[in-house]
């Protein structure tokens, strides 16, 4: 929708399990990515053009049941959130936590992968209820928020092993800090500065009221304590307080201000470091909230398209003749714009990968989702 919120576009994905999209995101390069059903019922992440047209996918095998989120790496690969093995808990119990795996989106392997079976004791519930992954490259960590145990935990990348756990104490005593910071959390996400966003759902708190915080670290590198440093309140229109038991979101947008969203309520705000509400959007179907999982503010639907050699918007074979003669051709320099919009997995040159992301990009699996 616009900024008067007149609905500009509109994709429309049927499954027959009734469970739609979760995280979407729409990147510089044209492409939306986001977890969701297939026409099966089984969950994966997906990878498509503003039309629909399916350009990338997990594989079906192995069985990846992505649920929540799916990101992008910085080098092009893409992490997803599967829910993880099942465990045995004493004699008649199982319980079923989440892993974190980053995945090359030529070759579909593994090239990382994180457990909470592995990493989180399950004194602490063995249950995590995963629902936001995300790397960031200026500290080379993985995030991970795990609703249920009302935590958020920081990742080396390098060695797999927990830098923090944030949040709830917990009876293992593994959860550094952060008691009260927030509960039920959704979205974590880290700003310039080294500080973290959070929307704090507060299912734990009475009365229930959900926020958004930003929380400082005493030492970003090596983080041993953090507080609190900016709380925003929910409220709506008419001063209300506003609680969303699940979804929702929080984002720092260019202008300094916060867009949050209210899932449950169907709403979302747009508001300043100093509390005043300069945007709010209402989505109904009739009199009754239309349940929004999370919201990004884009700048624009239109994108400059990788591939497009000859900038007429469209995708065709002449696109693709380009692409093989700028493969073809000696360089002696770095590529630059456009043709670098045409170096899919982003290594600075043009080579067979690039040609066959393209001949994807061109073709794709079908609008059948044949499996």
């Amino acid at each position: 929708v616009d900024a008067e919120g007149q609905i500009v576009y509109f994709l429309y994905k049927p499954t027959l399990s009734g469970r739609g999209i979760g995280t979407l995101h729409l990147w510089p390069d044209g492409r939306l990515q986001m977890a969701r059903s297939r026409l099966s019922g089984a969950r994966a992440a997906f990878e498509e053009s503003l039309d629909g047209k399916i350009l990338w996918s997990t594989p079906v095998e192995p069985d990846y049941e992505v649920h929540h989120d799916t990101q992008r790496m910085p080098d092009g690969k893409v992490i997803i959130l599967v829910s993880d093995d099942w465990t045995p808990q004493g004699s008649t119990r199982k319980i079923r936590g989440d892993r974190i795996v980053v995945l090359d989106r030529q070759s579909l392997e593994e090239t990382w992968s994180w457990s909470t079976k592995d990493h989180f004791n399950l004194i602490d519930g063995g249950r995590t209820w995963g629902n936001a992954a995300f790397f960031n490259e200026a500290d080379n960590c993985m995030y991970f928020s795990a609703r249920l145990l009302s935590r958020v935990t920081r990742i080396d990348y390098d060695t797999g092993e927990i830098v923090y756990n944030m949040g709830m104490d917990s009876p293992s005593g593994e959860v550094a800090f952060g008691d009260g910071f927030f509960s039920y959390q959704h979205a974590p996400e880290m700003l310039p500065n080294g500080n973290l966003l959070v929307f704090d759902n507060g299912n734990l708190r009475f009365p229930a009221h959900s926020r958004g915080v930003e929380i400082a670290f005493d030492d970003p590198a090596a983080p041993t304590n953090a507080e609190i440093v900016w709380t925003h309140w929910l409220h709506d229109e008419f001063g209300h307080p506003v609680f969303s038991q699940s979804g929702s979101d929080i984002d720092e947008l260019p202008n300094g201000n916060r867009l949050m969203s209210a899932a449950r309520v169907g709403m979302v705000f747009e508001v300043t470091l100093d509390h005043h509400l300069v945007w709010l959007l209402r989505v109904r179907v009739g009199e009754k909230p239309m349940v929004i999982y999370r919201a990004q503010r884009v700048p624009s639907l239109i994108v400059d398209a990788p591939g497009d050699r000859d900038g007429d918007w469209d995708l065709d074979v002449l696109d693709f003749a380009g692409l093989q003669l700028a493969y073809s051709r000696e360089r002696q320099d770095a590529i630059s714009f456009a043709d670098s919009l045409s170096d899919f997995d982003h290594d600075g040159d043009f080579d067979m990968d690039d040609v066959s992301s393209f001949a994807l990009w061109m073709s794709g699996p079908g609008d059948d989702e044949a499996e």
